[in-house]
């Protein structure tokens, strides 16, 4: 998970080379940002007990933990969350923190002059991509009511540079 590149300093990320532990982020660093984008990994749990079972981690509460470092006095405009996935199975998907994501970004307290939210949602495999995207848009109601919201669901495009697509 980091910020995009471009839009943060490195002193609230580190270098951007390395993986970004959710700790070490202090958003409250950036008071004057106005837009943020930050691209998350749903990797396989690697203290899975079934090893036939995938599992995969979420990063969403990592997510939350950063964006609380941002402090109430924000000037962020525009947040952009890229979520990658790698299902090939549905019913292992847990979209249950999107309830806390949809929670936060809708706060007016918290971020009083947010005005778009971009989540795109990519999967390796195309023919879950349409229903991982209408199981998040299910889990962000008040974002959907907002009018703040574009959600774009898409394959990966690295696989279907790699497959042919």
């Amino acid at each position: 998970m980091f910020p995009s590149r471009g839009l943060t300093e490195p002193s609230a990320v580190g270098s951007g080379d390395e993986e970004v532990n959710a700790n070490n982020v202090n958003l409250a660093l950036l008071p004057k940002l106005r837009r943020l984008g930050v691209q998350c990994y749903a990797a396989e749990d690697p203290g899975s007990v079934d090893p036939e079972e995938e599992n995969f981690l979420d990063p969403l509460p990592s997510l939350i933990t950063i964006l609380n470092t941002i402090p109430r006095s924000n000037t962020i405009e525009d947040f952009h969350l890229t979520m990658d996935y790698g299902v090939e199975d549905t019913t292992r998907l847990d979209v249950d923190s999107w309830a806390d994501v949809d929670e936060f970004l809708t706060n007016k307290a918290r971020l009083p002059h947010l005005k778009s939210v971009r989540i795109e949602v990519n999967n390796f495999f195309d023919y879950f991509v349409d229903e991982i995207a209408d199981e998040v848009r299910r889990s962000i109601p008040k974002l959907e009511a907002s009018g703040m919201l574009t959600l774009r669901a898409q394959t990966s495009m690295w696989i279907d540079d790699l497959v042919g697509g």
